[in-house]
């Protein structure tokens, strides 16, 4: 039974051959050591090339990329939402826009051959990986504006969602942070167009067909592309001729960042249908630039109130934290489960769902001190139920010896 059960896991995830992973988990974890050495505070760190979607759990890091049958349904959502790779029980990262990195805490990327927004800063080189800093990646919990509008973050785009998050954070509009650019025009090569419900379905005549935009970039600074769809038949994304990534098959539903550009160029990004159909949802645009002024001027205002850490474990943060009059609602990246205790100078506050997902709660005006402990539900009560178990089988054993009985 053992036998087989092994052999069905294997078939069904499959089991990987110590040559891939011990290489792979050297060389990475050297890196983070480099990292963690440079900087020993608390953020998120992530990377761009996999192995598996657990990596950041082998390499001890605080990751987004994930896999788990005890899904936490609302953190996996909100992952989609914001624009990063999810689907089903699993999460992977992949770059997304600066806002949303930001957003998130990653103030550390690890990469090898893939481009990153010029935003990041390389910091360091372990080998063949380089290790990029976010300038603009918040803390992990800050102080975000009073009862901060919630209802508003509801957009199926994730560009839109991210400046729903930002305005409901600040208590700003912040809705044109991503403008979508309109002046595009599409070509088609090797594949026939026709109307598939709210999609456009794009089928291949020949073995490579492509849908090809050119897109008049509108300002300075990065451009990013979103192509919605229902369907998952993968696409392979080039810019200007470049690969960068695939799109419609693992990597739904993702927001990718096609490079930085001056007001008036233009680009070409081709989808290669590399299946015998393709399809993308109808939209005015699939095309956003980001006003780089606006989105500095929120970081500033975000930044201002962070949780200054004063103690960490793996399940308990204490520190202290400045509230001003116009962000008394706390708000964290901590995806939401139940077991969360936390306390405002030495008080418990009522702990709330921030963005459908996330912890949050409230603070007063003023200056104080914070402690979140987190405790999983039942665990208490398990663990007192265990110990009752216990102290009866010992009762039992001593009454069977008694009695001369055999346990």
């Amino acid at each position: 039974n053992t036998a087989l059960l092994l052999q069905d896991i294997h078939t069904e995830v499959v089991f990987s051959d110590r040559t891939t992973y011990v290489p792979f988990i050297a060389e990475s974890r050297e890196a983070v050591a480099q990292v963690t050495e440079f900087d020993d505070d608390f953020y998120r760190m992530e990377k761009t090339y996999h192995r598996t979607v657990n990596d950041p759990m082998a390499l001890g890091i605080a990751g987004l990329s994930h896999s788990t049958s005890t899904l936490n349904a609302r953190a996996l959502d909100f992952i989609d939402d914001i624009g990063y790779n999810q689907r089903e029980h699993w999460s992977r990262y992949t770059p997304n826009t600066i806002v949303a990195d930001s957003l998130l805490g990653f103030r550390y990327i690890l990469t090898k051959d893939q481009k990153l927004e010029t935003f990041y800063e390389p910091v360091l080189t372990s080998g063949d990986i380089t290790a990029c800093r976010n300038p603009y990646a918040l803390p992990i919990v800050f102080a975000a504006a009073t009862g901060f509008d919630e209802e508003i973050i509801n957009s199926s785009n994730p560009i839109n969602f991210q400046c729903q998050l930002v305005t409901a954070l600040t208590g700003e509009n912040h809705m044109d942070l991503f403008t979508p650019i309109q002046d595009f025009t599409r070509t088609l090569s090797g594949v026939t167009e026709s109307t598939y419900g709210s999609h456009k379905r794009f089928t291949s005549t020949g073995k490579m067909g492509s849908i090809t935009f050119t897109v008049n970039v509108d300002r300075d600074g990065p451009v990013y592309a979103y192509f919605p769809t229902d369907y998952r038949d993968t696409c392979a994304l080039a810019v200007n001729g470049e690969t960068l990534t695939t799109l419609f098959g693992n990597e739904t539903q993702i927001v990718v960042w096609l490079g930085d550009y001056k007001a008036g160029d233009i680009i070409d990004v081709s989808l290669t249908v590399t299946g015998e159909q393709a399809y993308i949802r109808n939209a005015t645009s699939y095309f956003y630039s980001l006003d780089v002024a606006a989105w500095e001027e929120a970081y500033a205002k975000l930044s201002r109130s962070p949780l200054e850490l004063t103690r960490r474990t793996e399940t308990f943060m204490q520190g202290t934290m400045t509230v001003y009059e116009d962000n008394t609602t706390v708000f964290t990246s901590i995806p939401y489960e139940g077991g969360w205790t936390i306390k405002v100078d030495g008080e418990p506050v009522e702990v709330k769902i921030g963005a459908d997902s996330l912890v949050c709660f409230d603070v007063p005006v003023g200056d104080h001190e914070i402690e979140m402990s987190f405790c999983p539900p039942g665990l208490k009560e398990g663990a007192v139920i265990s110990a009752a178990a216990f102290v009866l089988f010992a009762l039992l054993v001593v009454y069977r010896k008694k009695c001369g009985r055999q346990v």
